[in-house]
């Protein structure tokens, strides 16, 4: 490299990106072209500009200016950052960028990440029973989402306070999978229900939806003149008892 390119390439500068960025910006709701039109503005602003130029912005990322304002209009919509208007020394108006909404959002993604280390603290396991994190996993997976620190308490109780057992609480968030209920109070439900009924095992959960579909389809589900399943009226189906 000559010195006049290692003088232009000091001259440069350089713009620090927080790595918890990098890592979680899905997390707070930013996408990779809103994360590239972040970088370039953040890089622009830290050589000194008052305000971010989105045509210079816009012929680095080799697009145009309207995209650019887009993705700028797109953060500030979902509360990541912050616009002011305000007169410069020359009377002229510019438009100030406030970065803190977004630093404050991914601050607060911490906490979450020290109640999720502390909530998948295993205890030990028996046989093939998945873990905590596995448990903890699975729901984040169905849910399409991550548990809030509160979800991740709440579950943990399941663990300590209910004592269900890893391979229950597994089945229990299928059998909610099937019944389209993506929330943590159905599935408790379920489990209560299982563990009131003495249905504590695999088996016995295969069993009791056995009995179920045998309520629902009486004579094999065909009736005269339809096909139709006739349903009871008055029975609990998550609280069927043995006979």
């Amino acid at each position: 490299m000559s010195d006049l390119g290692f003088k232009q390439f000091i001259a440069s500068g350089t713009t620090t990106i927080s790595n918890l960025l990098l890592q979680r910006y899905r997390d707070v709701g930013m996408t990779e072209a809103e994360l590239a039109v972040f970088i370039q503005t953040k890089a622009m602003l830290d050589q000194g500009a008052s305000e971010p130029n989105t045509a210079i912005i816009a012929k680095y990322m080799g697009t145009d200016a309207k995209s650019v304002f887009k993705e700028l209009e797109s953060m500030r919509v979902k509360g990541l950052l912050e616009f002011t208007n305000q007169h410069n020394a020359g009377g002229r108006l510019t438009t100030q960028v406030n970065m803190q909404p977004l630093y404050d959002r991914l601050i607060a993604l911490v906490p979450t990440d020290v109640a999720r280390v502390n909530a998948e603290k295993t205890a030990p396991t028996i046989g093939d029973e998945p873990t905590r994190a596995d448990i903890f996993r699975i729901i984040e997976q169905e849910f399409g989402r991550m548990l809030t620190p509160f979800e991740l308490e709440d579950v943990t109780k399941w663990f300590d306070v209910d004592h269900f057992k890893p391979v229950m609480i597994k089945e229990a968030v299928k059998e909610a999978v099937l019944n389209q209920a993506y929330n943590l109070k159905y599935i408790q439900s379920i489990l209560i229900n299982w563990d009131k009924n003495n249905i504590r095992t695999l088996q016995a959960v295969d069993e009791n939806r056995k009995r179920r579909q045998q309520h629902l389809t009486p004579n094999n589900g065909v009736q005269s003149g339809t096909n139709k399943p006739h349903v009871p009226l008055g029975v609990d189906l998550l609280n069927l008892k043995t006979k």
